[in-house]
């Protein structure tokens, strides 16, 4: 098993560089392969649920699940995140000519959701480029700090769900934060750890939890805003077509009366 991991592994790495190439020509060329953001959704969607294999086996058994449950799942661990992340440059290939800030090969001003993924990508090169043998052997212990930076693009992809109004992944993400939080904090206690530290990690899970909860609530109330604001939109349209109405009656009679 492990020589097919290794080859597929290999083969991600030329698709990855392939597709690399692609965006820098669309970079430079905007009309090169233009048309291709009705494609850019589905590569979005296998990236978003691939992060989440990558990142749930290690906090499953952070939180005590024998790990001879999860010996397939960590042992293709490294091929799915590879695979996230072909698949996150292929949506931003496609979605390049569809940016509003994109126009003649230029960034013109970034917004939160651009911004986002495009945070989310440069943070993952690292930890792309270190998922291999040889950096486990060369970089030691500083390895797994680097594997760790995964952790820091949680937030950015949930802001970049909650901007494109994908609210059950946004809220799967925050959960996801909450448990891997949790995770380490069920790891200290075993471990018997001083309790500034518990009362640290402890913070952070509350933290967060405090602000899914605000996030969740904001949400809330903005849509409920938002379907008001429709309604006052529609009866406004109303009026105007009935004004619209009334105003040819009145040119009509107008214009018998002038006959």
């Amino acid at each position: 098993m492990q020589k097919i991991i290794t080859y597929t592994n290999k083969i991600l790495a030329i698709l990855i560089i392939g597709v690399m190439g692609l965006i820098g020509m669309r970079m430079l060329n905007p009309e090169f392969l233009s048309g291709m953001s009705k494609f850019n959704e589905p590569p979005a969607i296998i990236a978003t649920f691939l992060l989440l294999a990558v990142l749930y086996p290690g906090m499953l058994q952070r939180m005590g699940m024998p790990a001879r449950l999860l010996k397939y799942p960590v042992i293709w661990r490294r091929t799915l995140g590879i695979t996230m992340y072909l698949a996150a440059l292929v949506h931003f290939l496609f979605l390049i000519d569809y940016l509003p800030w994109f126009s003649d090969g230029l960034i013109k001003n970034l917004d939160a959701l651009t911004a986002s993924g495009i945070c989310t990508i440069v943070l993952l090169l690292p930890v792309l480029l270190t998922s291999n043998n040889a950096s486990v052997r060369f970089l030691g212990k500083r390895w797994k700090l680097i594997q760790r930076t995964t952790y820091l693009i949680l937030p950015l992809i949930t802001v970049h769900l909650y901007k494109t109004g994908e609210t059950p992944l946004m809220i799967l993400y925050v959960i996801t934060c909450i448990l891997i939080i949790t995770s380490y904090f069920m790891k200290v206690i075993k471990k018997g750890t001083s309790p500034v530290v518990t009362a640290v990690v402890a913070s952070a899970v509350i933290a967060f939890a405090l602000g899914f909860a605000y996030l969740l609530l904001q949400l809330l109330f903005k849509n409920a805003h938002d379907e008001h604001q429709k309604e006052l939109l529609q009866d406004v349209r109303g009026q105007n077509k009935e004004l619209k109405r009334v105003n040819e009656e009145l040119k009509e009679k107008i214009r018998h009366l002038e006959e």
